[in-house]
C-alpha cells in the first residue's frame, strides 16, 4: 500500500535482526536489539556502509552483560524496570 520509491527500508522494535530482499527488489532490514535481543544472548546493531562502490549491510553482535543491565535499571529507578528485569531473565 505504500509506494515510497525507497530501495532500503530499516526499522526496529521486533528485537530480531534480519535483512531480506523482497520480490520488488526493496531491501528490508531490522536493526536487532542492543538492550533486549530476542534472537540470542548478544546485543546486535545494524551498520549500513555507503562509502564503497556498493552498499554493504551488516549486523554486528557484541557482548551484553545482562546482570549489569539489570543493576543499572534498578539503580536509576527505571519505571519499567520490573518488566525489563523479567524480560532479561527470560
Amino acid at each position: 500500500p505504500y509506494d515510497t520509491g525507497a530501495g532500503v527500508v530499516v526499522y526496529g522494535h521486533v528485537h530480531r535482526a534480519f535483512v531480506r530482499r523482497l520480490a520488488s527488489g526493496v531491501i528490508v532490514c531490522n536493526t536487532g536489539s542492543v538492550g533486549l535481543p530476542m534472537d540470542g544472548d548478544t546485543a546486535c546493531y545494524l551498520v549500513i556502509d555507503l562509502t564503497g562502490p556498493e552498499m554493504t549491510i551488516r549486523h554486528r553482535r557484541v557482548g551484553f552483560d545482562r546482570a549489569a543491565a539489570a543493576e543499572g535499571a534498578r539503580l536509576v529507578g527505571d519505571p519499567i524496570a520490573e518488566w525489563f528485569l523479567g524480560a532479561l531473565d527470560g
